[in-house]
């Protein structure tokens, strides 16, 4: 077997045991923005957004539990990093739901709570999810680029700013991810 294919299996199973940590934390802080976001947003929205996000959490606990049970051989691996990939890509795009369909106009510090929130989670994966490139980007890509443009087309100074600050953020994340890479 190539020193690649050994190196890209490695990773994958750094992937699947780093996992339990983020679905803690995703539980965790799923469950906390919609309680302080509930004053706020329309609880059929806060209840939708909830409740995908808990059942995409535990769909993609399930594979891994699956792939941990399973010990796949280094050739077998790719077609699991190709599914941790996925749910990772779901994840990341809810939470960028989340900077939309989350996102209060008329609070600024329910706005800043849910920035706040999604960096953190950004902030998460980069030592979770580094291990592939593009299963970190896969998920901090969406999860960042629509709670920064909804703060960039704000119209208060202090929300443009954030957006700035949150694009830099995201930026010395990735940055960061690729050096831990």
């Amino acid at each position: 077997m190539q020193r690649t294919a050994i190196l890209h299996a490695e990773q994958v199973r750094l992937l699947y045991a780093n996992a339990p940590a983020g679905f803690v934390a995703t539980v965790l802080n799923v469950v906390l923005l919609a309680l302080i976001q509930w004053p706020v947003i329309a609880p059929p929205r806060l209840v939708t957004w909830l409740a995908a996000m808990l059942a995409l959490t535990a769909l993609r606990a399930v594979v891994v539990w699956r792939f941990q049970h399973r010990a796949p051989a280094p050739p077998a691996v790719r077609r699991w990093g190709t599914l941790f990939g996925l749910g990772t890509l779901g994840a990341g795009l809810g939470w960028g739901c989340a900077g939309v369909w989350l996102f209060p106009v008329a609070s600024l510090p329910h706005q800043v709570f849910l920035a706040f929130v999604v960096g953190g989670m950004i902030a998460g994966a980069v030592g979770l999810l580094a291990a592939r490139m593009g299963v970190f980007l896969s998920f901090a890509c969406p999860a960042a680029v629509p709670i920064i443009v909804h703060l960039l087309v704000q119209d208060y100074p202090t929300s443009r700013t954030m957006s700035g600050m949150a694009t830099l953020f995201t930026l010395v994340s990735i940055f960061t991810a690729w050096k831990l890479h």
